[in-house]
């Protein structure tokens, strides 16, 4: 699998967690397990993240940490995050000890449904750092360094 094959899936699996997750039919135990793997797919639970979720209530400089917290869910049903026409902008390059860093765009939309009518978002153009990092990975009683792949900061594309 590539970098751009496995940061394409990464945000692929933000944006189906991040459905769920803002779901208000699923229970909170799935709930709570979707924000877990969001988390997972993150270099770190401060990066920022721009308001793009019609709906949610946003303050100041967002970090991942405010964008699952339960007093800044949607005010609809539900919410399906889109994401498409994604192109590295940036290679991975060499960025210190066991770091490599690149940028990643991409574009999202949102479709938000309440009991009654459904509003679409427009499209919106984003980037995302992606970082390639080696990690400690526990294999049966083995403890390996690997290398892992997260997302980092997200923010508006800047124009090409």
């Amino acid at each position: 699998m590539g970098v751009l094959s496995g940061k394409q899936e990464k945000l692929h699996d933000f944006a189906d967690f991040l459905s769920i997750y803002y779901d208000q039919n699923i229970d909170s135990a799935m709930k709570k397990q979707a924000g877990n793997m969001i988390v997972k797919l993150f270099s770190s639970e401060e990066i920022t993240i721009p308001p793009f979720i019609p709906g949610v209530r946003w303050a100041g400089n967002p970090t991942l940490t405010d964008l699952l917290k339960n007093e800044n869910l949607p005010e609809f049903n539900s919410t399906k995050i889109l994401i498409d026409s994604m192109a590295v902008r940036e290679p991975l390059r060499y960025s210190g000890e066991s770091l490599y860093k690149g940028t990643l765009t991409f574009s999202t939309r949102v479709i938000s449904y309440s009991s009654s009518d459904s509003l679409v978002s427009e499209r919106v153009k984003m980037e995302a750092e992606m970082l390639a990092k080696k990690i400690d990975k526990t294999f049966g009683s083995e403890n390996l360094r690997v290398w892992g792949v997260f997302l980092g900061n997200m923010k508006p594309a800047k124009p090409d």
